[in-house]
């Protein structure tokens, strides 16, 4: 049984329109042309790139004047080629994938209006999609210099269109006897949805890293706006079960950036549904309903455990704990751990923004029995210049005393994010001391060498699962420090001991949690989780940047992958207030700033799509 899946190229296996870009990216490498002329050209482009789309002019009239504006060359193209390795659509070659891991009988093919010279190596490096399975618009190129007619008259895919395209690929498989029972096409624009209602196609599927036009929504089968429910839908599809696929894609859904809790993948939200009445669908009573001492619960931990070690690569050298009580309740735990509470003794906290400053204050309230206690908290303000030097006079001089240095990877509410410890930061003349991190908003969003740092903790709800759990990774060496009257239930050692079963935990975010690392890694892991957010922030970015309109002014290398903060002309707050109210409207929440400094800003967490951005 032979079964055929169809993607669109632009916009769908690619962020982008192949052409548009490709035009553009000539235009820049041109010497002659200015910056401020080349936006004025690719402007034009877009403008030609829509009127082939609606039918206002032909596709050939539309690639021929576009043509005209920006005359790419063999040896431009092979140039744009090798700089493209942040075209495509980041998630879209592991579901491509897991359809040929489970579906071997699946033929994929692409078709699209983009050029070949382009579709086709993209298609092969990206995919691993045959030469013979891509079809797409035959441009004929030339050298430097060289004058020639880039399409014919009667250029196929563009004279005939998609569906005709797609009936030639049927002939194919007729001529060998096998005739395919099953065509899915998957693509963001109206001709990809007609290769069904107007042509040979089973089953349209509207997906795109700009889904928006209306017509593709009338007119598919299935709406996808997240990458993330693409795969289950694909495999409902091709497993016979498509009876079962309303369930996949949430009515209304809004895109959430809200600094926490966060959005959950479509899928993952759906098992835990479908699993609520009985857990696994076997043991006939609900995880919520289990006791936390049971071996189906113990089962639960272990895995979880095992997957978090495994996708952070932690070392047996280190202790993995669950605690309750959010990053605010470490913001005690830490010190009271870490520190004898001896006259001498120091501790030190660099701070970057509101969270780290939160931390710093909760430290001399640990400290305040002593007279002197809170001065022993030695509070390093780091702000975006000392950020931005790398000098003497920015060193940071450290007690020999102290206990242990504190700093925030990211700080949500400002938007900065640091990428690595600040050792830098720290006069070369201080010995080595523990190095405790707060990694609450970016966890598990990129690698990390665990072994940099002596503590790290982060509450769930960002990036891996829901409020209520926290995840300390603590060397094992610093347990045991902790004075005797602090309460058990801090006291790290206690924890560890105890296998997070001290006293019940919370059951139910330990399973999304479980579910989350699983989830990451069927994506690709931190890596993955990585390319997707430096995608998501920097297309902001790139926009911010380029507007007169919007302004973001933090330094390019200490700006947030995950929260991105913004002005509107540089703190209009009647503007801002009536963004956030518009935004809302068209389905996008959570964009208001921090009250604490008001603005704009877009939380941008692992399960939340591209599409979004």
């Amino acid at each position: 049984m032979v079964q055929i899946l169809v993607f669109d190229f632009d916009s769908t296996l690619i962020k982008d329109e192949s052409l548009v870009s490709l035009l553009t990216y000539t235009l820049q490498k041109t010497e002659q042309i200015s910056g401020e002329e080349v936006e004025k050209l690719a402007q034009e482009i877009q403008k030609i790139t829509l009127q082939g789309i609606s039918g206002e002019i032909s596709m050939i009239e539309s690639y021929r004047k576009r043509l005209s504006i920006a005359r790419p060359t063999k040896d431009s193209v092979n140039q744009y080629l090798n700089d493209a390795n942040d075209l495509p659509t980041p998630g879209m070659a592991n579901v491509i994938q897991t359809i040929r891991n489970k579906f071997p009988s699946v033929h994929i093919h692409v078709i699209s209006q983009g050029p070949s010279a382009v579709v086709t190596p993209i298609c092969q490096a990206a995919f691993n999609i045959p030469s013979h399975h891509v079809h797409a618009v035959e441009l004929t190129l030339g050298e430097q210099g060289e004058q020639v007619d880039y399409i014919t008259d009667d250029e196929p895919m563009l004279k005939r269109g998609k569906s005709s395209t797609l009936d030639g690929i049927l002939s194919s498989y007729k001529d060998e006897q096998s005739n395919p029972d099953q065509i899915v096409v998957v693509g963001d624009g109206v001709s990809d949805m007609k290769m069904k209602t107007e042509g040979p196609a089973t089953v349209a599927i509207g997906f795109g890293v700009h889904l928006q036009f209306e017509l593709t929504k009338k007119l598919s089968d299935y709406y996808v706006t997240n990458i993330e429910q693409l795969t289950p839908i694909l495999c409902d599809i091709f497993s016979n079960r498509r009876e079962h696929l309303d369930v996949h894609v949430r009515e209304n859904q809004v895109f959430n950036f809200f600094a926490g809790p966060a959005t959950m993948p479509t899928s993952l939200l759906q098992q835990v549904s479908d699993e609520m009445l009985s857990y696994q669908h076997s043991l006939g009573y609900s995880v919520v309903e289990m006791s936390h001492r049971s071996k189906d619960f113990e089962a639960i931990m272990e895995h979880s455990m095992s997957t978090l070690r495994e996708l952070l690569e932690i070392p047996n050298t280190y202790e993995i704990l669950y605690m309750q009580g959010g990053a605010t309740l470490q913001f005690s735990a830490v010190p009271l751990n870490l520190c004898r509470f001896d006259k001498n003794e120091t501790c030190d906290y660099f701070t970057t923004g509101l969270w780290s400053k939160k931390a710093g204050e909760e430290a001399k309230r640990c400290f305040s029995a002593n007279e002197d206690g809170p001065q022993q908290v030695k509070v390093h303000h780091l702000n975006q210049q000392s950020l931005t030097q790398n000098d003497s006079a920015t060193k940071v001089h450290i007690d020999p005393n102290t206990q242990f240095v504190y700093y925030c990877d990211n700080e949500t509410v400002n938007g900065i994010e640091l990428k690595q410890p600040p050792i830098d930061m720290i006069h070369p003349s201080t010995k080595r001391i523990p190095f405790v991190c707060d990694m609450s908003s970016n966890l598990l969003t990129r690698r990390i060498n665990i072994t940099d740092f002596d503590l790290i903790y982060a509450c769930a709800q960002k990036n891996f699962g829901i409020a209520g759990l926290t995840v300390v990774i603590v060397k094992k060496t610093l347990l045991g420090k902790a004075p005797k009257w602090i309460p058990s239930l801090l006291d790290y050692k206690v924890i560890a001991d105890g296998h997070s079963l001290q006293n019940t935990p919370t059951t139910f975010s330990i399973y999304v949690a479980d579910l989350m690392f699983d989830w990451i890694k069927n994506q690709g892991g931190v890596d993955a989780m990585d390319e997707l957010c430096k995608a998501k922030s920097n297309k902001l970015y790139d926009f911010i940047d380029n507007s007169n309109y919007y302004s973001n002014n933090i330094p390019k290398h200490i700006r947030s992958r995950l929260n991105v903060v913004f002005r509107i002309k540089q703190g209009d707050e009647k503007l801002e207030t009536l963004f956030v109210k518009l935004a809302k409207e068209r389905g996008l929440i959570g964009l208001d700033g921090h009250r604490s400094v008001g603005g704009l800003r877009a939380s941008m967490y692992n399960a939340l799509s591209m599409t979004a951005s």
